[in-house]
């Protein structure tokens, strides 16, 4: 859902600053498949609750094992913009879902690896937690309940934004040949 927002921010931030889509669409990204990878793994993991059952606990280090697809994708594209910010992000929560045995540490009530039949890859946050600060403390109140988000999601918001924007409004630049 933030994500989702981010994107749209920086679709219309783009937009008002004179960017096209086409010149977007003229991004190039290394390996962009391996977000898609990642993606497919988590949504595997935590929407199809038969395969995560039958890992037992291992589903936690599966999930940490889905960052790697996005690790290797930023560090295949060190000179897009805002890569700082997406690293911030990603490591952020890779940090705290490490420490944390494999599962993010969240405030939102009625959370946790085994609320009913569903698997989760949260925890409340306890006495016991590291870094608390970094995981889902940060609560967006919305009509089908509160969105809870980390300070990482905040970054890799942030950074998605203005890669969107600064790809829209990129200017290309030209070489003067010299005869």
């Amino acid at each position: 859902m933030l994500l989702l927002g981010a994107i749209l921010v920086g679709l219309l931030v783009g937009w008002a600053r004179g960017g096209s889509l086409l010149r977007l669409a003229t991004l190039e990204l290394r390996w962009p498949w391996l977000l898609g990878l990642s993606l497919l793994g988590q949504l595997a993991l935590f929407s199809l609750p038969p395969v995560a059952a039958a890992l037992g606990d291992g589903y936690r280090w599966l999930y940490l094992g889905s960052y790697l697809p996005v690790l290797l994708f930023l560090g295949l594209n060190r000179s897009l913009p805002a890569w700082g910010l997406l690293c911030l992000g990603v490591g952020s929560n890779l940090l705290v879902i490490t420490l944390n045995g494999g599962l993010m540490p969240t405030l939102r009530p009625g959370t946790g690896p085994g609320v009913g039949a569903v698997v989760r890859n949260t925890a409340p946050i306890t006495d016991q937690t590291l870094l608390p600060f970094l995981g889902d403390v940060l609560l967006l109140p919305l009509p089908t309940g509160p969105l809870a988000f980390s300070l990482g999601d905040v970054l890799i918001a942030l950074g998605v934004c203005l890669l969107i924007q600064r790809a829209m409004c990129r200017r290309r630049r030209w070489r003067r040949v010299v005869s």
